[in-house]
């Protein structure tokens, strides 16, 4: 009864009760349980719980939070052998919150099948992960990765940006917010390359490191993937904005964004860059281009990274390392997925199979998992989970492309081609990366397709 008036009073007078109320009972249990409890376990516990019925109260708010932790993976919350991204926790707690309040009829939100894009595909696409099951080799290790991230990826990062995005209002709000985080990533990344070591390689754009606080985690192509996502949010937010002053900052803030993406030297990002702007060309300038020039643009987006690539990376000692990484990698993928090639080996089994490759851990050292989502859910999940998860993609694309033809006003045309190419971007992107589950790739997803959605609410109806 407590939880629920917490909930539904909207009184100031009500609220201060119901708070008093809890937080009697919150010192009450402290009080019994200091006899049992060490302090430190305590002091999580009353957090947590403070930190639940905050959720439970302001979901919206905490949803906001979400997504301004996004790209900070490496802001992990450890807790004897549990560890995860405080991203993860976040979003845990807001779907508890949210099944409480759908299951006692306190959120007002009407649900169909729309809430749920492209659910037949990601469905499939499970059903395949539990198949594999049967070839792990750890049961309980494969079934923890089949729960999280595969399973954990749509109903949290995916399913919750898109239901709690139900207006306009609210939607140009996260996209500031992405921007925001987009930019202190950015100056995150750039600290490197003013307080780096004297080699060039040293100044490169990467996660700056703060003692032993690494909140952003992984290499370069982190921060490149966050400059993907961010550059086409920038362009919307710029096509909103009227002021000429504000204009020209947020052009020098993009001009920014795009060093910085730059200076990573991520050759993902550089393709991934080359390919949102070909998309802008193509679909908004599309009239103003006679067709002759298609294919030489065409051309053009074929032949610079291979030119670029030839010239100057084939010459660096680690490009040239980490070719061979990556051949090594897809020639055990290509082994593995021979021997499974229907269901795969079982979820998450890409690492330890490269672990058990005793050539590649005297060349390279510790076992690294796949770069490519293509080769990843071959190996663990069978033709039959590559075929579902490109279903899924492919529904999405289709979306995007569906949304851009129908849609009449031009500023929200514009708008659908940003986040058309913050999804081609980025998927491209993961065709050579290993963030193919986390929040940095599906949250900033889940955004544009609640945009489509608020473009044309009919749209997840029409297309399946």
């Amino acid at each position: 009864m407590i939880l629920k008036n917490l909930i539904l009073h909207q009184k100031k007078d009500e609220i201060i009760t119901q708070v008093v109320i809890t937080a009697g009972i919150l010192l009450l249990l402290n009080l019994v349980a200091m006899n049992f409890w060490p302090t430190e376990y305590l002091l999580i516990f009353d957090l947590v719980i403070i930190a639940f019925l905050f959720t439970l109260r302001f979901t919206q708010v905490t949803f906001y939070i979400m997504i301004l932790l996004y790209p900070f993976i490496g802001w992990q919350i450890e807790f004897g052998s549990i560890n995860a991204p405080l991203v993860d926790f976040v979003g845990i707690a807001i779907a508890v919150a949210w099944l409480l309040k759908t299951v006692f009829n306190f959120s007002r939100q009407n649900f169909s099948w729309q809430s749920f894009p492209g659910l037949i595909y990601v469905l499939l696409f499970f059903v395949a992960g539990i198949l594999s099951l049967i070839n792990a080799e750890v049961f309980s290790s494969a079934l923890k990765y089949l729960i999280r991230p595969i399973i954990f990826f749509y109903l949290i990062f995916v399913l919750i940006p898109f239901n709690f995005i139900k207006t306009k209002e609210q939607l140009y709000r996260v996209l500031k917010i992405l921007l925001f985080v987009g930019v202190v990533v950015a100056i995150i990344g750039f600290l490197p390359v003013i307080f780096g070591g004297d080699s060039w390689y040293e100044r490169r754009a990467t996660p700056f490191i703060f003692g032993d606080f690494d909140p952003i985690g992984g290499n370069q192509n982190a921060i490149a993937e966050i400059m993907v996502i961010t550059l086409p949010i920038a362009l919307i937010i710029l096509s909103k904005i009227k002021n000429y002053r504000l204009q020209s900052s947020l052009v020098i803030l993009s001009g920014f964004l795009l060093l910085v993406l730059l200076l990573t030297f991520s050759r993902s990002g550089y393709l991934a860059l080359l390919l949102q702007l070909i998309i802008l060309i193509v679909f908004r300038f599309k009239k103003q281009l006679a067709k002759s020039l298609l294919v030489p643009l065409i051309i053009l987006f074929m032949a610079l990274p291979a030119l670029f690539y030839f010239s100057v990376w084939q010459e660096i000692d680690w490009v040239r390392s980490s070719n061979t990484s990556r051949l090594a990698l897809t020639e055990i993928a290509w082994d593995a997925f021979l021997q499974h090639p229907i269901i795969g080996n079982g979820a998450g089994s890409f690492q330890s199979i490269v672990g058990d490759t005793f050539a590649f851990i005297v060349d390279f050292g510790d076992p690294l998992d796949s770069h490519g989502f293509v080769q990843k859910i071959a190996v663990e999940q069978g033709i039959l989970g590559l075929i579902f998860y490109l279903g899924f993609l492919l529904y999405l694309t289709r979306l995007f492309i569906r949304a851009f033809g129908s849609e009449r006003d031009e500023q929200e045309k514009f708008e659908i081609l940003c986040f058309f190419m913050l999804f081609a971007g980025i998927i491209l992107f993961e065709l050579f990366s290993t963030s193919y589950y986390l929040p940095r790739v599906w949250i900033p997803i889940a955004v544009a397709l609640a945009g489509l959605n608020l473009y044309d609410n009919k749209l997840f109806k029409k297309t399946l």
